[in-house]
């Protein structure tokens, strides 16, 4: 299964709503871009 990249709410609801269908766990992971610049220590 390739993992697509989405860039509204919209999207990826309609994405995990697919996966779901199909019985898959779903599950986000923040990339490091993701965090406020001072946790980067």
């Amino acid at each position: 299964m390739s993992v697509p990249i989405v860039r509204t709410v919209a999207e990826l609801r309609t994405v995990i709503a697919g996966w779901r269908r199909s019985g898959a766990s779903v599950a986000v992971v923040p990339t490091m871009g993701a965090l406020p610049w001072r946790n980067h220590a």
